[in-house]
């Protein structure tokens, strides 16, 4: 009762019912327009125009991220031979 007292319930009218899903389906197709219109601003501020793009700081690889990388496979490497060697390892299952 509280919901048809406040106009979000038909109450079996059907007439309503079309009149209350317009109105839902208009407030949904003005959300839809605006979200997209910040959007766009949003992407136009940003440079996604398709001009050229420009970049801050150039990112270049570095012997610390080799290093990182080389570190980060044999940590996982031992973890595995430790896990195999002491008989508790288990192989994932999706």
């Amino acid at each position: 009762r509280a919901r048809r007292a406040r106009g979000l319930d038909a109450g079996g009218n059907p007439a309503r019912a079309v009149s209350i899903f317009t109105g839902k389906v208009f407030a949904l197709l003005v959300r839809a327009i605006r979200t997209g219109t910040l959007l766009a601003m949003a992407m136009d501020a940003r440079g996604f125009a398709g001009g050229p793009r420009s970049h801050a700081r150039l990112s270049v690889w570095r012997r610390r991220d080799t290093a990182l990388i080389v570190g980060t496979l044999v940590l996982v490497g031992t973890a595995h031979t430790v896990s195999l060697a002491a008989g508790t390892w288990t192989p994932l299952t999706f």
